[in-house]
C-alpha cells in the first residue's frame, strides 16, 4: 500500500511517497480525526478515497522525501495502520490483493527509519 514517485518537474519535490493505511486504525491509535491530523502534520497530505476494496476504510498519506516530512510521518502509527489494511486486503477476494508488495513496503519503511 505504498509507492514512491520521482517528479520530472523542477518546481516539485524530486521524490514523493504515499502510503495507504486503515483510516479507522490511524484515528484509533492517534485519538485524532483525519482532519485533526491534517492540521497537526502540515508536511503530510491526507486523502480519503473510500475505496470499495478497503470497504471505505482507507486514507492515503503523502510526503516529500525530506527530514521534516519523515519526522512528521514517524510521529504517526502508520506501520500498524498499514498492516491492518494490508491484512484486510490480502485476505480478501478483491483484485488489489495480488498487488500488495511487501518488498515495496519494506523499502519505504527503510527510508523512514534512516532519517
Amino acid at each position: 500500500m505504498g509507492y514512491g514517485v520521482a517528479s520530472p518537474q523542477s518546481d516539485e519535490a524530486a521524490l514523493t511517497g504515499t502510503i495507504v493505511v486503515s483510516a479507522s486504525e490511524l484515528e484509533g491509535r492517534t485519538g485524532s480525526s483525519i482532519e485533526e491530523l491534517e492540521q497537526t502534520h502540515e508536511r503530510l497530505s491526507f486523502h480519503q478515497h473510500g475505496s470499495v476494496a478497503a470497504k471505505g476504510d482507507d486514507v492515503s498519506i503523502g510526503w516529500n522525501f525530506d527530514a521534516e516530512s519523515f519526522a512528521q510521518l514517524d510521529q504517526l502509527p502508520w506501520r500498524e495502520a498499514v498492516a491492518v489494511l494490508a491484512d484486510a486486503l490480502r485476505t480478501s477476494r478483491c483484485t488489489y490483493a495480488k498487488h500488495h508488495s511487501a518488498m515495496l513496503l519494506n523499502e519505504l519503511t527503510a527510508h523512514v527509519a534512516v532519517v
